[in-house]
């Protein structure tokens, strides 16, 4: 239809002006060619569909980055920005152990990317062997037999250190008999030197207890403190003998949040600043997948946080069952269901006590909908807490990037993900036999924003890659 209207419009001015022999051939000609080049514009997917070039609502400008290419590292994981919104640190397998980490030359680094100044680029600044900064071999090879594990625990708040716990394992197996050493090391980004604090890491009391304790590590003093427990709470801050506490203390269903816990107010930074919330990147878990009531979900997150003067950090365990907006929470998005024979549970520790809460706001309330009865999401507020990115890992449109506003659950941007035909995305939890276990155990992938609210980043462990948008508004 769109082919004959456009010769009916030709033919109706042949009426008044009759064309030459010549003139009817160059004017299909040139229709001929503007057909092409939009066609093949659309193809390309370089012309939106009411947005600009490369755009998807507030989503603009996505770089995809390769690990493996650009600094040699598979799996990444603990991927965190620094302070500054321009440095992001990551933890990787050096690609020269192949598929056996058991292999004489395996190791692990960390490396940090620089984003360029309009945040369009992102470049490898340094990568730092970590085997290498235990005195084992050189160049980040284990040697004596030894294998290790590592989870960042973010940068310290003046953005000049990155922690990472590590635990040490003689031989291929990695049982409490097999464990050697375990502490934190505390990496100067600039000068690539660290010091090791040795401690109980937690990697096996976390495995079976859901409530267990972890260590508070003491950067000044350069030692651990005593196994310690997080009470569960809503608000939290670091006390002056330098313990994370409750401010807001849980102990009971609550009907209504408390204005510091609820969307009118930010979700806080735990890197630094006080008070924060549990409102940190996290999932949503469907209550079949999690043990729960039909009428209620959990949100879990587990996230590092510092005091103010970096003098202490810590991995805290937080969580709550979101009551249903209305009623029972439905089927939801998500392909698991109830009916299922095998119903799917993300393969992490809960906290032993998930006291109901009403949901933060109505993006959060809409993920829980979406989620539904079984199966789990990824979900990371701004700092600011009007916007909620989240990833449905098991809808049945495929996962996807989507942001939606807090004040009322609208998506305002959503960017389909095209995972591999390998790739579980965050179906998947420690594909790579190199991934921690209990409350180290990561989703493949990592779903956080900068700290400065003007970047989103996704980390793919399976498909190696670091991929950030700019969000705009």
């Amino acid at each position: 239809m769109e082919r004959q209207a456009t010769l009916s419009a030709f033919g109706r001015l042949g009426q008044h002006a009759r064309p030459s022999t010549l003139r009817w051939p160059m004017t299909f000609a040139f229709i001929g060619t503007i057909v092409v080049v939009i066609w093949a514009l659309l193809v390309a997917n370089r012309v939106g569909l009411g947005q600009a070039p490369g755009a998807s609502g507030v989503l603009h400008n996505r770089i995809t980055l390769s690990t493996l290419a650009t600094a040699g590292l598979r799996s990444p994981s603990s991927a965190a920005f620094a302070p500054d919104s321009h440095h992001i640190a990551v933890i990787g397998v050096l690609s020269n152990c192949g598929q056996r980490l058991s292999a004489p030359s395996c190791g692990h680094a960390l490396a940090i990317y620089a984003l360029s100044a309009d945040g369009r680029s992102m470049s490898l600044e340094r990568i730092i062997p970590l085997e290498a900064l235990l005195g084992l071999g050189d160049s980040g090879s284990i040697s004596s037999g030894l294998q290790a594990t590592f989870t960042g625990m973010g940068w310290s708040p003046d953005g000049a250190r990155v922690a990472v716990v590590f635990t040490l394992f003689q031989g291929a197996s990695r049982s409490l008999a097999s464990e050697v050493f375990s502490g934190l090391l505390v990496i100067a980004v600039a000068q690539q030197q660290a010091t090791i604090i040795v401690g109980d890491s937690g990697y096996f009391t976390s495995m079976t207890n859901g409530g267990a304790s972890l260590p508070v590590w003491r950067l000044g003093a350069q030692n651990a403190a005593p196994a310690y427990t997080l009470e569960p709470g809503l608000t939290y801050a670091w006390n002056s003998q330098g313990f994370p506490y409750p401010i807001t203390p849980l102990t009971g269903e609550v009907s209504l949040l408390p204005i510091s816990a609820a969307s009118n107010y930010p979700v806080g930074n735990p890197d630094g600043g006080a008070p924060f919330t549990i409102w940190q990147p996290g999932m949503v878990i469907g209550p079949d997948s999690a043990g729960l009531p039909p009428d209620q979900s959990a949100f879990v997150s587990t996230f590092p946080s510092w005091t103010a003067d970096g003098e202490e950090t810590a991995l805290l365990r937080t969580g709550v069952a979101l009551q249903a907006p209305s009623g029972a929470i439905g089927a939801g998005d998500s392909t698991p269901t109830s009916d299922t024979h095998s119903i799917p549970a993300p393969a992490i520790s809960l906290p032993t006590a998930l006291f109901p809460v009403p949901p933060r706001d109505a993006a959060l309330a809409t993920l829980q909908q979406a989620v539904g009865r079984a199966g789990w999401a990824l979900a990371a507020w701004n700092p600011d807490g009007s916007l909620l990115a989240s990833v449905n890992c098991f809808a049945k449109e495929g996962q996807t990037l989507t942001i939606s506003a807090t004040n009322n659950g609208g998506s305002v941007g959503v960017w389909p993900l095209a995972l591999g035909s390998h790739d579980p995305g965050c179906q998947g939890f420690g594909e790579d036999s190199d991934q921690p276990t209990g409350v180290y155990t990561v989703s493949n992938l990592g779903l956080t924003w900068s700290p400065d609210g003007s970047l989103v980043l996704i980390s793919d462990s399976v498909a190696a890659t670091l991929t950030l948008w700019q969000v705009s508004g």
